[in-house]
């Protein structure tokens, strides 16, 4: 014999869908506007430690002469 669904604790609230909702058009057009900053934000640091390696890179071939 199966046993009953075990009922939800108290005070349990189901999980909210996947992905970020926003209904707030204020409160989305800022969350874009902090993807958008943080994606550049990030391609900038990424190019910035490529070039820091290369140049490691560089002054250590200098350095073996």
């Amino acid at each position: 014999m199966a046993k009953p669904p075990m009922p939800d604790p108290i005070g349990w609230t189901p999980p909210p869908p996947r992905g970020v909702v926003i209904y707030d058009p204020d409160e989305r057009a800022a969350y874009e506007h902090g993807k958008r900053v943080g994606t550049f934000a990030g391609a900038v640091l990424t190019l910035l430690c490529l070039v820091m390696a290369g140049c490691l890179i560089g002054l250590g071939f200098s350095l073996k002469g």
